[in-house]
């Protein structure tokens, strides 16, 4: 049996957390991300941002690396695609 879940109240951009994007043309629902990162090696040390968007898969299920997806006004670059199984796909991101 497939798993089947109603994920409008959790993309819901007026009173949930999603945010509007536009991807291929579309408005799509998204839930981004831009989580810091800090990293220590023994010779370096590195800061960054990883930024993502998590989306509905059916909005965005012909996804490839590659791809442009505009973000509060902010052009990002899909680096990796990562569907789950469960409905929600995470876009990986570079600006």
């Amino acid at each position: 049996m497939a798993f089947t879940e109603d994920l409008t109240a959790m993309f819901d951009v007026t009173y949930g957390f999603a945010v509007n994007a536009t991807y291929k043309t579309r408005t799509i629902p998204v839930i981004f991300d831009e989580q810091y990162y800090a990293e220590q090696g023994i010779d370096v040390d590195i800061a960054s941002s990883r930024p993502a968007a998590t989306c509905k898969t059916s909005d965005v299920s012909t996804a490839a690396e590659g791809d442009s997806i505009v973000i509060d006004g902010t052009t990002y670059t899909v680096t990796t695609v990562m569907p789950d199984g469960t409905g929600i796909t995470v876009l990986s991101l570079v600006k």
